[in-house]
C-alpha cells in the first residue's frame, strides 16, 4: 500500500492487471472499469472541495475527477491556476530549487508554505464509502461476466 504521496496509489488492488486481464478475455471492453473510477473520483472530489483551501474560489473550480481502466485520479490545477501543487504538497524555499534557475537578481529565499493535503485527506475521509463500491461493483463485473448473476 502507498503513501498517497506522489505517484504512489493511496490504496493498491492486488491482482488488479490479472482481473483487467480475465475481464478482457470474458469479452469485457473494461468501458465500466472507466466509469466506475470516475465515479470514485467523483467521491473524492466532493469532499475535496470542502477541504481545499479558499483564499478564492479559484483552486476549488479546478478540482475533477478522471478515469481509466487502471486508476481513479483527481486533479488539482490548471495553466492558469499553477500553485495547486504548492498548496497541497507545501514549499520550504523559491523559487524552487528544482525549477530553472532564476533570472539574474531573484535569489533564492525561504518561503515556507505548510502543506495543506485536501486531496490526500478527502481520499482518506472517504475511503469506507469507496472502497466498499469498489468491492461490489467489481463483485458485481465478475459474477457477470461469469454467467452467475
Amino acid at each position: 500500500m502507498g503513501t498517497g504521496r506522489g505517484k504512489s496509489p493511496l490504496v493498491e488492488v492486488t491482482n488488479a492487471r490479472e482481473y483487467r486481464r480475465r475481464m478482457k478475455a470474458a469479452g469485457d471492453s473494461l468501458d465500466d472499469l472507466k466509469q466506475l473510477h470516475k465515479d470514485i473520483a467523483t467521491l473524492v472530489v466532493a469532499e475535496a472541495q470542502h477541504l481545499v483551501p479558499r483564499k478564492s474560489q479559484k483552486l476549488a473550480g479546478t478540482i475533477r475527477a478522471a478515469g481509466s481502466k487502471t486508476a481513479a485520479t483527481v486533479k488539482a490545477g490548471s495553466k492558469r491556476i499553477p500553485y495547486a501543487g504548492m498548496i497541497q504538497w507545501g514549499r520550504k524555499i523559491w523559487p524552487s530549487t528544482r525549477g530553472p534557475k532564476p533570472a539574474s537578481g531573484r535569489k533564492k529565499h525561504p518561503s515556507v508554505y505548510l502543506p495543506s493535503l485536501f486531496l490526500t485527506e478527502a481520499a482518506s475521509e472517504t475511503e469506507p464509502d469507496w472502497v466498499g463500491f469498489y468491492i461490489t461493483a467489481l463483485e458485481n463485473a465478475l459474477a457477470e461476466a461469469t454467467g452467475e448473476k
